[in-house]
């Protein structure tokens, strides 16, 4: 039987996955660390918002099962509070409150990154958080979100599978399409009923607008049994310019039965939704 366990204790990440997800290609792509602009950021996708640090606080969600690894990419960032009434519908189901329904949160534990891009007035915030002051169904405790920030104000923003999610694994740019532009490659963990799944989105950011170019499970365990990890081939996919999208992917175990060695394959894969 596969048993979930919390990978920091295991010391099992570094041996089954790391959070490169993809083969290294130049980047225009700059991690912001400047605290003034990071809080301006937060403020534009948070209107109205209280944001201050929580000193002291770090977040991992690590885990894993017993060959397939799901890391989480912000475990070092720093943890903010950003209290607000919740906006929308995902954010409505992570703000309710099962024990209490007369509850509603608004303090959400947030964690982020932050990037701006060459030539662009344009901000790329991946962000992961829970509200922190009541207790919601498992298919929405907590969230990812990416937010593109133009000019002082949110331009778009998508948020992944919320059922039985705990983090973000990898958080990188490309440019795997020959446009000249980077594209955003973010994997968000989504589950239930003793399965979970890494998904992988590709984005194009042209118009200031996030494109979606691929959607793929890039890891999993799922219910049949089949276990796998795959990583995108950043340098064949630039190669063919988009029109797919390469990984190499290793199976450990199909069916519920382990696979020794692993299979190693080098599907591609047209934009769209693959291998769901």
């Amino acid at each position: 039987m596969l048993v979930r366990t919390v990978a920091a204790l295991l010391g099992l990440l570094p041996l089954l996955c790391c959070t490169q997800r993809t083969a290294s290609l130049p980047s225009a792509a700059t991690l912001i660390h400047d605290e003034t602009t990071r809080l301006k950021v937060l403020a534009a996708v948070f209107p109205n918002a209280r944001i201050s640090e929580i000193p002291g606080k770090r977040i991992d969600s690590s885990f894993s099962f017993e060959h397939v690894a799901f890391p989480d990419a912000l475990r070092d960032e720093t943890v903010y509070d950003v209290q607000a009434p919740p906006a929308g519908n995902e954010e409505a189901c992570a703000a309710s409150s099962i024990p209490d329904p007369e509850t509603v949160g608004q303090h959400r534990e947030l964690r982020f990154r932050l990037f701006s891009l060459a030539n662009r007035p344009l901000y790329v915030a991946a962000m992961q958080y829970r509200f922190s002051d009541t207790a919601p169904a498992f298919g929405c405790q907590s969230m990812a979100r990416v937010a593109l920030v133009s000019q002082g104000k949110q331009a778009d923003d998508s948020i992944p599978d919320m059922t039985h999610h705990d983090s973000l694994q990898t958080i990188e740019f490309a440019n795997l399409t020959g446009q000249g532009t980077d594209n955003l490659i973010i994997e968000s963990d989504w589950g239930g009923g003793g399965a979970q799944f890494g998904e992988l989105f590709i984005f194009d950011l042209a118009s200031n607008k996030l494109h979606q170019l691929l959607a793929i499970r890039a890891r999993g365990v799922d219910n049949a049994g089949d276990e796998w990890v795959s990583v995108l081939d950043a340098q064949q996919t630039a190669a063919k310019k988009g029109k797919e999208f390469c990984f190499t992917e290793t199976k450990y175990a199909t069916k519920g039965k382990p696979l020794k060695p692993p299979d190693l394959s080098h599907p591609c894969y047209p934009p769209g939704t693959a291998n769901q």
